[in-house]
């Protein structure tokens, strides 16, 4: 009896929170999605064209039809809360949805402008140019795309750009970060350095073995291979480079044991995984600017690299790790070369 009037009291007290959490509003999202992105609501007004005394009110708006709290305000500005961020990251979508909906009214020959990209040289040269480049200009013939690449971390050239490729997660403020695919590095050798020195069957092998070892700048001294295989390399690689590119070139030249991402299988008979095992993920990242992502050019880009070049429906880009395996040159013959 008691039992059933908990329950009863526990059913009716949801109902009520549910009934108090209401639809929010577009625009209440769109402010808050500016908030977030400049920082402050100083600088929110002045790219909304709002008074903050108005932004504020909206803000206030949306945090009573979630029935949440967004922001904590502290003496440094406003912080968003965990509820904050969810909602942060759905306004982002909705925003996101928007544009898309919008660049889709108008037919894609139609796009006309430049687009700058930013992206590092390995998927530059060996993903991107090969397989998508001339798609993306047969489906866009007045697009221009000046393409930039980069074998550094540091984020003091992506302003000139309108899109920049990452791996890791968006934290300039007034930038939107998207996570569109996954990479995930592991070992290869090429069938010629494997027949002349053998191939490694544990980690403790590798160090009878030549390997490169990548840096994230040219002044880093710790490499990747000492970070992912739990080995202390340090000063023991036989070539170290912040460009993956000539990573790459050195492992199809039979040279050394590299790690790559698990695409670069595809791009060549060469490569051939070693320790499959041993595998470390990260995210491909977009960053753009808000305001460039309403520019048509902007979004049939951003559109393309999310549906298209950085698919992650395909093994290679899922979120989950797989080994690479005959299977997936049929896959890429049939969704990428197929394409072409």
């Amino acid at each position: 009896m008691w039992g059933k009037a908990a329950n009863l009291e526990t059913t009716v007290s949801k109902k009520k929170s549910t009934e108090n959490m209401r639809e929010p509003d577009w625009d209440d999202m769109r402010v808050l999605r500016e908030v977030v992105r400049a920082g402050s609501l100083r600088k929110a007004s002045d790219s909304l064209n709002l008074k903050v005394s108005t932004i504020s009110k909206r803000i206030d708006s949306l945090e009573g039809r979630l029935g949440k709290k967004l922001f904590q305000r502290t003496a440094h500005g406003l912080v968003l809360t965990m509820s904050g961020r969810h909602v942060a990251t759905g306004a982002d979508s909705m925003g996101l949805a928007m544009d898309e909906t919008k660049t889709r009214l108008s037919t894609s020959r139609d796009v006309d402008g430049e687009v700058r990209l930013l992206m590092s040289e390995g998927p530059a040269d060996r993903w991107f140019v090969p397989h998508f480049l001339n798609t993306f200009i047969r489906r866009h013939p007045r697009v221009a795309l000046r393409l930039g690449t980069t074998s550094e971390t540091s984020d003091s050239a992506v302003p000139s750009f309108d899109i920049h490729i990452q791996y890791g997660p968006v934290r300039d403020p007034g930038y939107v970060g998207v996570r569109i695919a996954s990479f995930h590095f592991l070992f290869f050798a090429s069938k010629e350095y494997i027949a002349n020195f053998g191939k490694p069957l544990s980690v403790s092998d590798l160090a009878d073995h030549r390997f490169a070892d990548a840096v994230a700048s040219v002044a880093t001294a710790k490499g990747f291979m000492s970070t992912y295989s739990n080995m202390d390399v340090y000063g023991r690689a036989s070539i170290v480079s912040n460009s993956g590119l000539v990573i790459a070139n050195a492992v199809a030249a039979g040279a050394v044991i590299g790690l790559l991402p698990s695409y670069i299988y595809l791009t060549s008979s060469h490569y051939v995984p070693v320790l499959p095992e041993i595998h470390h993920e990260t995210g491909i990242f977009l960053k753009f600017c808000s305001e460039n992502a309403d520019r048509p050019e902007v979004r049939s880009l951003i559109d393309f690299l999310k549906e298209t070049v950085f698919d992650k429906r395909l093994p290679w880009f899922s979120d989950r790790y797989q080994t690479p395996k005959d299977s997936w040159r049929a896959i890429f013959a049939d969704r990428v070369l197929s394409k072409k």
